[in-house]
């Protein structure tokens, strides 16, 4: 038994625009019991509404560098890691549009109490002069596509971006803030990729994903490497 189209709104009332991407409602896939509507372009269609809100995120406040020193020879365990170990697994490692990988798990808060996420992956492309901040899907992974697109959004917010740009001066010569990007990377195969590879041109999702600035980069992994298979570019 899914949601109302009405239930599916109420559900996404009220959100704060720092916490869209944690609510239950954004992860939710599947179609309205009524309408047959999409839960997640119903919520889209929500947030599209309340886009402004997001520029009333502030960044955080970190006094520690956005540089830390990773074991990134630790394997983690549980299903939930896989995502955390395929990042090292990539690092050092150049991606097409993405440029150079050089750092993983990035973290936004300045204490382990501070509610705030990690950047699953940070890259720079020495050609197009262009940083990346990523969110990575794996296809292991089931959440719906419009949790990493808002995740990513707010990251971007939270980000003291000057502050990074010093952290990684060895990594982003030249860079300014205006070089920084934002993308999704979605392993063929994810539920994530599922749910892009369907939606039409006039889609609230896609259109939310437009209005964010958030490029789309589906990858496959041959042997040791990741290609980018398709790639829709906002900027």
């Amino acid at each position: 038994m899914g949601y109302s189209k009405d239930e599916t709104i109420k559900a996404a009332k009220n959100l704060l625009p720092a916490s869209w991407y944690k609510k239950p409602c954004v992860g939710w896939r599947g179609k309205t019991s009524d309408t047959r509507k999409r839960y997640s372009d119903i919520i889209a269609e929500e947030i599209w509404e309340n886009i402004s809100a997001f520029e009333t995120i502030k960044p955080l406040e970190r006094r520690k560098s956005y540089k830390v020193n990773h074991d990134k020879n630790k394997k983690q365990t549980g299903t939930n890691r896989a995502e955390e170990n395929f990042a090292k697994k990539i690092v050092s490692k150049k991606i097409d549009i993405l440029g150079y990988i050089f750092d993983f798990q990035v973290p936004l808060k300045d204490k382990e109490d501070d509610k705030a996420g990690k950047i699953d992956l940070v890259s720079f492309n020495k050609n197009t002069g262009r940083c990346y901040l990523v969110e990575l899907k794996t296809k292991n992974n089931k959440e719906s596509l419009l949790r990493p697109v808002l995740e990513i959004a707010t990251y971007y917010r939270q980000l003291h971006l000057a502050k990074f740009i010093a952290d990684f001066s060895n990594e982003l010569p030249g860079l300014t803030e205006k070089d920084i990007y934002k993308a999704v990377l979605l392993e063929e195969g994810s539920k994530s990729e599922e749910i892009y590879s369907i939606l039409g041109s006039e889609s609230p999702l896609r259109k939310l994903i437009n209005a964010l600035g958030v490029d789309i980069l589906i990858f496959r992994e041959v042997k040791d490497s990741v290609i980018i298979i398709s790639q829709e570019s906002i900027r």
